[in-house]
């Protein structure tokens, strides 16, 4: 095969001397090779010059002119595939050989363009590069091919080309951009019924911690204002009376009420969104079963909000009605006032003067149990009681369901992927076919 190739560049030489002049001019005519084997695909390749905008020695003065009519007589011809090579550290806007495509070709239907020295553009350009191979910034139908050929250096050692080939898979494969687009293009959903099922039930969830402080709400209780003016009946001063007790802490219960609610709706906004993003993150292309699965986390999440609401009435409720252990009264009681006192000794606190202590020993005690039981509540049926409606819900579509109409793709992505299995299984023939020739 060498001697072949060897041979055939010979003859390109003498036949280019002998059509052109010898130097560095061009001719309209066509040095043709024809390869004959029923092992060969037939195609035709034309290799045209490359433009140039500067006369060299020994060009004439309108080689530019010269190279961009010969170059249009074969582009303008509807059955020529026009392959436009671009590096991929210029901008590609203003490429002239896609500007002279773009001219025969203005749908961009029969135009295909490589990118090469893709390890050559400046570091943060390369979400632009990424823009263009996806098709987003010179929209063309046969797409975009990034390439890394061999360099001058490894050309000038002789790198074999299956070597240079796996450099370049090695090079895509672990760039920190263009990686990521080969991922997306992989796989797709399974074909299979079976695999299709075992795809529907891969649904990871993450989930943000949520602590809310009362702690902010705790101030001191100013018994000779809130007790002698704000909650004071018949009684005459010096008198002690519970039910005064009852109204001030109550009162101050009461006023928590809006921020759990509020509470509430920040976690629903958190675990919703979580959801959400998972969802997007798992289904994102697969429209038909994101909008199912959707539907399903906003139901539950309205009765699940719904429930929770009530569960915290319920428990504000029970706070109205003061309570808790005699022993764990006393401890914070001790703790607030700094005194060491007994259950037997706790009457001789009963007068307004020590109301202010004795209420918030208590309310420390409220502090802390709605601390930990408010989060409770919303992580139990917001979070937990969510994820686990949601996972039967899930799991409920797979009964009788139509895995290839919950699996639908209609995304670019999808249309993406398909072009280029379509197209890698094309280019696999002819590389066969072309391997059994060489």
């Amino acid at each position: 095969m060498p001697e072949l190739c060897i041979s055939l560049c010979s003859v390109c030489f003498t036949a280019q001397n002998e059509l052109a002049g010898k130097g560095v001019k061009i001719s309209d005519d066509l040095i043709t090779l024809e390869v004959r084997s029923p092992d060969v695909c037939d195609l035709t390749l034309i290799d045209l010059p490359g433009i140039a905008r500067v006369p060299v020695q020994g060009q004439p003065q309108d080689i530019g002119n010269q190279i961009k009519r010969l170059i249009m007589k074969f582009t303008e011809k509807q059955e020529t595939i026009n392959m436009v090579v671009v590096p991929c550290n210029i901008d590609i806007a203003t490429t002239e050989a896609l500007k002279m495509a773009q001219e025969v070709d203005p749908e961009g239907v029969r135009t295909l363009a490589i990118l090469t020295k893709p390890d050559l553009i400046d570091r943060g350009t390369e979400k632009n590069i990424l823009a263009i191979v996806q098709n987003k910034v010179i929209p063309l139908r046969k797409g975009y091919i990034m390439v890394k050929c061999r360099g001058q250096q490894q050309l000038d050692e002789k790198v074999p080309l299956e070597e240079a080939t796996q450099i370049e898979t090695n090079f895509f494969q672990n760039h920190a951009f263009f990686k990521n687009e080969l991922k997306e293009c992989e796989a797709g959903p399974p074909q299979d019924p079976k695999g299709a099922k075992q795809f529907l039930i891969k649904l990871r969830t993450e989930f943000k911690k949520w602590n809310d402080d009362l702690n902010d709400t705790k101030t001191s209780f100013d018994s000779s204002k809130e007790l002698s003016q704000n909650y004071r009946g018949r009684e005459l001063p010096g008198f002690s009376n519970y039910r005064v007790f009852e109204m001030i802490l109550q009162d101050r219960v009461a006023k928590l009420k809006e921020p759990a609610i509020d509470s509430l709706h920040s976690v629903k906004d958190i675990v919703l969104k979580q959801f959400t993003d998972v969802s997007h993150q798992c289904f994102r292309n697969y429209p038909v079963l994101l909008n199912t699965t959707m539907n399903k986390i906003d139901n539950i999440q309205s009765s699940q909000q719904a429930k929770t609401e009530q569960r915290i009435m319920d428990q504000f409720e029970m706070e109205s009605m003061i309570y808790t252990q005699d022993p764990i009264y006393l401890n914070f009681l001790n703790a607030v006032s700094g005194e060491k006192f007994s259950e037997a000794q706790l009457p001789v606190f009963d007068i307004k003067s020590k109301y202010s202590e004795m209420l918030q020993a208590y309310y420390e005690i409220v502090v802390q149990r709605m601390a930990d039981q408010l989060p409770m509540l919303i992580t139990f049926y917001m979070l937990k009681e969510t994820a686990q409606l949601l996972s039967t819900d899930m799991l409920s579509i797979l009964e009788g369901a139509n895995a290839s109409e919950l699996l639908f793709e209609d995304s670019d992505v999808s249309k993406r992927r398909k072009y280029l299995q379509s197209r890698l299984s094309r280019l696999t023939t002819a590389q066969e076919a072309l391997s059994d020739f060489i």
